[in-house]
């Protein structure tokens, strides 16, 4: 190396600038179209609108299984019996009215309820 700066300034003034190459620039690729999200949430929603419209047709629609609604005339507390009550019922409520008070069965002429005549007697307590 040279020991001097004005040799070193020499040195470097020897270089000349060369022109420079032109930029090579690739056009860009076609872009594919994209996938827009909103189609999928448009399909969402319209599925989400027509479930809820169908739950809510059927709302207020039990579904009664024909075996079950018939009561048996007994007033026994049953499985049978309170499903059955539970599912012809207008409300729970008198449902379990029913259940919990049972309508008197109609006895033939000439006969009466034991629980009747129980029920009419007076006891000393």
């Amino acid at each position: 190396m040279q020991s001097s700066p004005d040799e070193f300034e020499k040195y470097l003034k020897q270089f000349r600038p060369i022109a420079a190459k032109d930029l090579a620039i690739q056009p860009a690729a076609q872009s594919k179209p994209r996938f827009h999200f909103w189609w999928a949430w448009a399909f969402s929603g319209a599925t989400l609108l027509i479930a809820v419209a169908v739950l809510l047709k059927f709302e207020g629609r039990p579904a009664i299984d024909p075996a079950i609604t018939e009561v048996p005339n007994s007033s026994a507390l049953t499985v049978r019996r309170a499903n059955a009550e539970l599912s012809t019922g207008y409300s729970p409520k008198q449902a379990l009215d029913r259940l919990a008070f049972p309508l008197k069965p109609q006895l033939p002429e000439g006969q009466q309820s034991a629980l009747n005549v129980l029920g009419q007697e007076k006891t000393k307590l």
